[in-house]
Parts: C-alpha cells; sequence; structure tokens
C-alpha cells in the first residue's frame, strides 16, 4: 500500500506539472543546450541502434511457423464453420493468383479486419523482440501471410484482402504492443507486485526473450513519473462516457462507453530541455485506441480500434524548460480501423487499412499555454457497409450484386481518407478538435463468384467525422464533455443514402 501511495503521488506531481498534449516523460536534470544532441545521439544509440544488435534467427523462424500452427488448429477445429468456402482450387493456379483461385472472400468483419491483424501482429512483434529490423519484420509478416493465403488454407481460394489486413494491420497493431513490452519491462520488477502483472500482462513476450537472452533493464537513463525508462515518451488514457444519441430520423437514446487509448515514442529526450533532431527509421512513433460501447437498447453497442505507426521521419525540437519550446515530427507510414457499430438500431462498417502516407504532428508550449496540432493522410484499402445497398430493391439480382455484399453487406473500396485534430490547452483546461473524412469506390472485378456477375453494380461511400472536447485535468484525473458527429453519403448504382449521426456526452477518466 506505501508502494501505490508513493506512485498515485508521484503521478499527480507529474501530471501537474504541464498540460501539454504531448506524450509525457519524467524531467531529468537538464543537460546544457550545447549537450542536448550529444545526449540524445547517446541515450538513442544504447537503446534503439540496431547496430552490433543480435538477430534470433532460429526463433524467428520457429516462433513463426508456431504462429502458423496455431493458425491452422483453430481454423480446423470447426472445419462446418468454414465449408461454406471450399471451392478446392488447383494448388498451380493459387501460386498464379489466377482468378478462378484468389479473389476478395465474404468473410465476417471481425474475422477478416480484426482477427487477421491480430495474427500479423504476433508475427510482427516476435520478429522484432528477437532483433528483426523492422523491413525485415514486415517482410516475413507479408511472407507469413502469404504461406497461409496459398498453402494452409488449401481448400479455399486465397484472399487478396487477407493479405493486406494482415501484413499492413500486423504491422501497426504488433509495432504498438511491442514497444509497449519494451516500456513496461524497463524497469526492475523485483518487489512490485503491480509492474511485474503488467511485464506479464502487456510485455509477456518481451519479458520471455529478455530471460532468454538473460537480459535485464537498462538503468542507464532517468525514470519517468510511472517509474520507467525515459528513453520512451508515452501519454495512456482510459475512461467511461455517457454519451446522448440522436440521428436525422429523430431517433433518442444513450451509449455508455468504456475508452483506452495509448501513445509511444521511441525519442529519448522528447519533450526535456535541449535542442536536437533525429531521423528514424524503425517505427518510433505508434498509437493505439480501443473504444467499446453499450446502447441503452440491448441490440445498441460498437466496436472502434484505430492505430497508427509511423515507420520513419525525422523529429525536431528545441525546449528551453519543459514548458517553453516547439517541435515537430514528420513521417509516413501505415494505419488501421476495425469499426463496427449499431446506434439507435442503424448499423455501420468503416473497418479500413490506410496504406502508406504522410504524418505530421506539432507541439509548442509558451508557459501555462500549449498547443498540438496532428494531420495525416493515406491511400486506403477500406471496408464499409453499403447503406444504399438497405434500399436496393427486392429481389437483388445475383448476376449483378456482389457476394460479400450479399453475404455480409458490406463491399471492398478504394479511395483516399485524410484526418486533422488540433488541442490548444491554458493550464488545467484544453479544447481539442478534430475532423476525419473519407471517400471510396467499390473494387469490381474480384468478388469470389465473379464468374455469376455479368454486370456488376458500382458503389460509392462517403464518411465524415468530426469531434470537439472541453477537458479539465487535476492531476491524473480528466473530466471532459464532448460532441461528436459523422456524415455518411453512400450510393449502389441508381439508389442513394445519406445520413448523420450524432452524441454529446461528458466523460472521466485518467491520463498518464
Amino acid at each position: 500500500m506505501v508502494r501505490l501511495g508513493r506512485l498515485v503521488l508521484a503521478l499527480a506531481t507529474a501530471a501537474t506539472a504541464t498540460t501539454t498534449e504531448g506524450p509525457a516523460v519524467a524531467a531529468p536534470a537538464a543537460p546544457a543546450r550545447g549537450d542536448a544532441q550529444e545526449a540524445h545521439d547517446d541515450a538513442y544509440e544504447r537503446w534503439f541502434s540496431r547496430r552490433g544488435q543480435p538477430v534470433h534467427g532460429a526463433r524467428i523462424v520457429l516462433e513463426s511457423l508456431g504462429v502458423l500452427v496455431l493458425g491452422t488448429a483453430y481454423y480446423w477445429s470447426d472445419p462446418l464453420a468454414n465449408e461454406e468456402d471450399w471451392d478446392d482450387p488447383a494448388l498451380v493456379d493459387k501460386l498464379r493468383l489466377k482468378q478462378r483461385a484468389a479473389s476478395f472472400d465474404t468473410n465476417l468483419n471481425t474475422t477478416n479486419h480484426l482477427l487477421h491483424p491480430g495474427a500479423g501482429a504476433f508475427t510482427f512483434g516476435l520478429a522484432r523482440d528477437n532483433g528483426m529490423s523492422v523491413a525485415g519484420a514486415f517482410a516475413l509478416t507479408a511472407a507469413s501471410s502469404v504461406a497461409w493465403e496459398l498453402g494452409l488454407e488449401w481448400r479455399e481460394k486465397a484472399s487478396y484482402n487477407d493479405l493486406v489486413y494482415t501484413t499492413f494491420g500486423g504491422v501497426v497493431v504488433g509495432n504498438f504492443f511491442q514497444r509497449l513490452g519494451v516500456y513496461v519491462n524497463s524497469a526492475p520488477t523485483a518487489g512490485s507486485v503491480p509492474r511485474t502483472a503488467l511485464s506479464y500482462v502487456l510485455g509477456g513476450p518481451r519479458r520471455f526473450h529478455a530471460a532468454l537472452d538473460g537480459a535485464g533493464p537498462d538503468d542507464t537513463l532517468p525514470r519517468d513519473e510511472l517509474g520507467y525508462s525515459s528513453a520512451f515518451a508515452h501519454r495512456f488514457r482510459v475512461g467511461y462516457d455517457l454519451a446522448a444519441l440522436s440521428n436525422d430520423l429523430g431517433d433518442r437514446g444513450a451509449m455508455h462507453r468504456v475508452r483506452m487509448s495509448g501513445e509511444l515514442a521511441a525519442m529519448p529526450g522528447m519533450g526535456q530541455p535541449g535542442t536536437f533532431s533525429r531521423r528514424f527509421g524503425e517505427a518510433n512513433f505508434t498509437t493505439l485506441s480501443a473504444t467499446l460501447g453499450f446502447g441503452s437498447r440491448g441490440t445498441d453497442g460498437e466496436a472502434d480500434v484505430h492505430g497508427m505507426t509511423t515507420l520513419a521521419g525525422e523529429y525536431r525540437q528545441s525546449y528551453s524548460d519543459r514548458t517553453h519550446g516547439h517541435a515537430t515530427m514528420i513521417g509516413f507510414g501505415p494505419g488501421w480501423r476495425f469499426q463496427a457499430s449499431t446506434w439507435l438500431g442503424r448499423r455501420d462498417q468503416l473497418s479500413a487499412i490506410h496504406l502508406l502516407g504522410p504524418q505530421f504532428t506539432g507541439w509548442i508550449a509558451a508557459g501555462l499555454a500549449s498547443a498540438r496540432l496532428d494531420a495525416s493522410a493515406h491511400a486506403d484499402f477500406a471496408s464499409l457497409r453499403s447503406l444504399a445497398y438497405e434500399i436496393y430493391p427486392e429481389p437483388r439480382d445475383p448476376t449483378r450484386i456482389k457476394g460479400v455484399l450479399e453475404r455480409q453487406g458490406y463491399t471492398y473500396d478504394a479511395g483516399w481518407s485524410a484526418r486533422v485534430r488540433a488541442t490548444g490547452a491554458l493550464g488545467p483546461l484544453s479544447l481539442e478538435g478534430s475532423a476525419a473524412y473519407g471517400r471510396y469506390g467499390s473494387i469490381e472485378g474480384y468478388d469470389r463468384r465473379q464468374g455469376q456477375i455479368t454486370e456488376e453494380v458500382h458503389g460509392t461511400e462517403e464518411v465524415l467525422e468530426t469531434s470537439a472536447a472541453l477537458r479539465a485535468r487535476i492531476g491524473v484525473v480528466e473530466l471532459s464533455v464532448f460532441a461528436t458527429e459523422r456524415r455518411r453519403g453512400s450510393t449502389l448504382g441508381p439508389y442513394e443514402v445519406s445520413r448523420w449521426d450524432r452524441s454529446l456526452g461528458a466523460s472521466a477518466g485518467l491520463v498518464f
């Protein structure tokens, strides 16, 4: 209990020191301005440089095979559940990715856009824990996905969509949890039950590999306010929302939500006094957020998970102290989203892979005032629910309607998206606004039953999501009021739907 009390006190003290919406780190003794670059270079070299680091090739192979074996066992544990997809294509046709042996599949949103990225995350994270570079781990994840689609699912056509979601989604999710595993294992756990539990629950693979290598935490850098290494900058949020829902039909309801988010930057000295710059290429910046909601109606609910990784770029900062200075990060990388919702009885799905695109974050602090700007844009491979299909007249001609649309209600789409978020803070108060826009068109010619389709109907989807929040922070406690709106446009042939959904509510949570 004494240790827990000290931890809470340390959190409260650190949280009241600044309200800047940037990753929060501890405040070790400030280096002289001329020494900041040298201090950063030395810390970065010890923590994140791969020069001289061993690559455990045999372990990488064995563990990657283990992931494939587990996936195969799960797949064949209930063959009747997958029997509908068996078309027994010839292996030579699969290897050539011929149309009769490769297509988009018709599986559930959860299977395609959550479980497949999860499998890819295991492969990517294990490879990184064993010393493989980001590029190597990316290639291994892609190769494992190819092996699964062409070999282990031998009774099914190869799925183009699975190759994309497993590889790119696996990189985003796997990178976040691998970085988190390193972070929660960066402090001694002896005598600390909370740290020991976190190191197993959130960083089990990292702890296992460190034990095999006989490696302990690196104590050469000061500890942050949570007691872990200040090699990482971080910001974590957990909270509970109560929101009132409304829509263009005049319906009303309520939604209870649990929110969690994490942001990690592998950048020693970030936000601390000093001036330095760093070109990076080891997926140094990573974020992941998750929302799970339950509505007042028994059928209402939502799940929304979104992550982004900056694979390479440049970070620059100049701070005279923790509350005066500025910093920028510009880079590129992928993003991933799994989304499914039923608001006031109306379903939606906005799952997507944000392929490689530019990402920018800027911070500025001037005493009690601070601000942050985030922006990104990507070409997307998306899987969106077709709202227009819901009004498409019956009987629906099977020679015109995609199999995935008929079976699951969504289409595979190509398009683009962009996001911007701005936060301004004054003392304990902050105001945040965000907007995200995406525009998509359905992809024709690759349906699972393409041979039966003679005149495929084209669809388009448009999404605009906006939000605003006013927050007050006292120590690690954060209270806020917020408003969100989602506008959707959908067409399928000559049929068109547009609608909006809004939420207005309050939230309470912790920030550390």
